[in-house]
């Protein structure tokens, strides 16, 4: 059921924690991927409240800018104004005042809100009326947006904002073994290098 104002949801945030942490083992044991362990976080979302559709942004490294790294069910036009990177602040930025606030951002009516003036005129013709968003955070630093979109306009209940901040911290997580992983892999790649220069 929606995990809306009108509804509330009868599957707890345990649960969703427990699943999400599994689904997060079992990629990182198959090696998946980071875009495919972030969709699956998002499939969470989806699952549990079929009118949430998600979408996960990072800050490309060294940038002030904010791409879009996974969407699964919303149509790629729709990020259009993003292919370029957004900035994180200003018309056309869907998640960047995120990155200026501490915390859950919930955006009701994206009509009704000048931050989103360009990106809405693509969104509303998919059905996109509102949007919800959390930091996703690393070592202490924000490195993107897990966001919800929504076909109403709408206020989250608590059981939404606590499975955004689960979902989120999962993302976080995600990214950062997936980083340890890949700094580890090259560490080999340069140590066996330099051995093979002793030879």
């Amino acid at each position: 059921m929606p995990l809306t104002d009108q509804h509330k949801s009868s599957i707890s945030t345990i649960d969703i924690l427990k699943t999400g942490q599994q689904r997060l083992r079992d990629h990182l044991l198959k090696d998946s991927p980071l875009k495919d362990i972030l969709a699956s976080l998002i499939a969470i979302v989806e699952e549990t409240s079929p009118d949430m559709r998600g979408a996960v942004f990072l800050i490309k490294p060294g940038t002030n800018l904010l791409f879009k790294e996974v969407a699964p069910s919303i149509p790629d036009e729709v990020f259009d104004i993003m292919k370029d990177g957004s900035p994180l602040s200003g018309d056309g930025a869907p998640d960047g005042i995120s990155r200026f606030v501490k915390g859950q951002v919930f955006t009701t009516n994206m009509a009704e809100d000048p931050t989103y003036t360009e990106f809405y005129k693509t969104a509303k013709q998919h059905g996109i009326s509102a949007v919800w968003t959390q930091q996703i955070i690393s070592k202490g630093k924000v490195i993107g947006v897990f966001s919800l979109f929504h076909d109403i306009s709408r206020t989250p209940l608590k059981e939404a904002t606590d499975l955004l901040d689960i979902v989120s911290g999962l993302a976080g997580m995600a990214i950062e073994i997936k980083d340890s992983e890949s700094a580890l892999k090259q560490n080999i790649v340069e140590q066996k290098g330099r051995e093979e220069m002793l030879y």
